[in-house]
């Protein structure tokens, strides 16, 4: 815990973001029933950092993901949302959802197919539908971006689009979604207008 601490005020003091995906609330999946979320040792972590006591100034870090716990991905579409539904009214509750955003990741490297531009786009869709106040960040650029239709019904709706986050063009590293190159411009992302912040943009 010490040694996060540092980290936090580190990054703080520099005016920088830091984010630790390991951090995340503990999560049991009863069959039938709504996820069952322990918050207490994650809040007591990152609690002080985002209410801004933990640090001399008292100024708060501005940005934290909502947390993915391991293997959401594997459970259904219906259990994922009720998920990110408690967890976006955890953080609001705590005053802390305009500072968030859930991100979503590439699952593959190299060149990005089309194919996987409609995938990021379909869960991105399904994570906004969750909650009316809940915010996305894909690594995409605007003209891969994918809004839904008569054809495409799955896809983002047009109306939901000032929730999403994207990336400007150049800042989407082919390597991998958690390369720094994306992961360390996208934290401003979360607070930040496209007019204000040039390399990123949502959508207005």
């Amino acid at each position: 815990m010490a040694v996060l601490d540092e980290i936090a005020k580190l990054a703080q003091s520099n005016r920088a973001e830091v984010v630790i995906p390991q951090l995340q609330p503990i999560v049991k999946w009863p069959s039938g029933r709504a996820p069952e979320i322990q918050w207490s040792e994650f809040d007591s972590v990152v609690s002080p950092w985002l209410r801004g006591n933990a640090f001399e100034d008292t100024v708060a870090l501005t940005y934290w993901p909502l947390p993915t716990p391991d293997k959401l991905d594997l459970l259904e579409r219906s259990v994922r949302n009720e998920y990110w539904q408690a967890a976006a009214a955890h953080f609001d509750a705590n005053q802390w959802l305009s500072r968030t955003a859930v991100v979503v990741e590439r699952r593959n490297t190299g060149r990005m197919a089309i194919a996987e531009t409609y995938e990021i786009c379909e869960q991105a869709a399904q994570i906004l539908s969750s909650h009316p106040r809940i915010r996305v960040s894909i690594p995409l650029e605007e003209e891969q971006i994918h809004l839904a239709s008569v054809q495409y019904p799955k896809m983002i709706p047009a109306d939901q689009l000032d929730r999403l986050l994207y990336a400007a063009p150049g800042l989407v590293s082919v390597a991998s979604g958690r390369e720094a190159s994306w992961r360390g411009r996208r934290a401003h992302a979360a607070h930040r207008s496209a007019r204000s912040d040039p390399l990123h943009r949502r959508w207005s």
